[in-house]
């Protein structure tokens, strides 16, 4: 990521380098990266010498509802697909009036920015690596996952009140600074989001582990489109004038503050959320136990099946709707408005 940062920093991506790759050029380069990693997994990738373990086995129609029947009827299953959906809306939420931070009050060039989107990066894969260290698990055992989860709601929510305050308020505007914070905010989020992960692989159902995890992961990344259209729809409600920002006036202030106080709110709100999370792998498998039956469960199971299903309409809506020119501007496809 770092080398495409450098060598996308000409006119043609709005950056300051007099040379850089084309758009043609850039393409050329993902093609042989990616042949050479389709290449790789011939060399790289371990077969099972087994030949049972080539036989694939193809569900059917019946077989998938009985599998999905079996799945919603888990109450673990169900109940930490809902908090992983509002986890990801809560952390996903933004303040749309961040653009006046980084195009009027802390402008950061092209390539400040790119190389801080590259770190971006490099901080999730290092969250990763820090939750798979022996250390690392034995102090999560001892906080517990809900205490962690919310000292990084805590801390995040804390760090974007005060860039906020200190940026809108011109007592600090650096976008280095600015930059900074957001690599820090990201660290707890992805830590939090980990937390998540390890409790989806304890309420796995035995024999469908792939598919559970699966569902639990599609679900929270649902809720990332949704989160983008709720951003805009709020937002609209506090957007102003460019020239109110860059004239810096008191109007344009209250009105940035006010869509950052109404995203630190919905960040603070997931700590209503941690009920539905396990406290540990103990407490996850004792949830497993327990499943949804008669009338009042059956609601629970249709209740969850429409909402899901829902959800994966409005992605397929808001993904048709940002692929045309004409609708891209819609709040609701994550545009700014028409």
């Amino acid at each position: 990521m770092f080398f495409v940062t450098f060598i996308c920093n000409s006119d043609s991506y709005g950056g300051t380098f007099r040379w850089g790759a084309s758009v043609n050029s850039m393409m050329v380069i993902a093609i042989l990266v990616s042949a050479g990693t389709i290449v790789s997994t011939w060399f790289l990738l371990l077969e099972d010498e087994n030949p049972a373990g080539y036989n694939v086995h193809i569900l059917t129609p019946c077989e998938w509802k009985a599998i999905a029947y079996k799945l919603f009827h888990q109450r673990a299953i169900v109940q930490l697909v809902t908090y992983m959906f509002l986890s990801r809306l809560c952390f996903t939420y933004y303040a749309t009036s961040a653009k006046a931070i980084y195009e009027y009050w802390a402008p950061a060039g092209t390539l400040m920015t790119n190389i801080f989107s590259s770190l971006n990066a490099a901080v999730f894969a290092g969250a990763a690596l820090l939750i798979g260290h022996g250390p690392t698990m034995r102090i999560l055992q001892k906080l517990g996952w809900r205490q962690t989860v919310a000292g990084s709601v805590v801390i995040t929510a804390a760090f974007v009140l005060v860039v906020a305050l200190f940026t809108v308020y011109n007592l600090v505007r650096v976008a280095g600074l600015t930059l900074f914070v957001e690599q820090m905010i990201a660290l707890f989020e992805a830590l939090a989001y980990f937390v998540a992960l390890l409790a989806a692989v304890a309420v796995a159902e035995p024999g469908l582990e792939c598919t559970s995890f699966s569902l639990i992961i599609t679900m929270g990344n649902v809720a990332v489109p949704f989160a983008i259209s709720l951003s805009q729809a709020i937002g609209e409600h506090f957007d102003v004038y460019d020239s109110e920002y860059e004239s810096d006036s008191s109007h344009a202030r209250a009105q940035a503050m006010y869509c950052f106080l109404v995203a630190v709110v919905i960040r603070a709100l997931h700590l209503a959320l941690l009920p539905l999370l396990p406290d540990c792998a103990e407490a996850a498998r004792a949830l497993k136990l327990f499943r949804f039956t008669g009338r009042k469960g059956s609601v629970i199971v249709i209740a969850a099946t429409v909402c899901a299903g829902f959800m994966v309409f409005w992605v397929l809506l808001t993904t048709t709707l940002s692929s045309f020119e004409r609708t891209s501007c819609l709040n609701v496809a994550g545009g700014e408005g028409c």
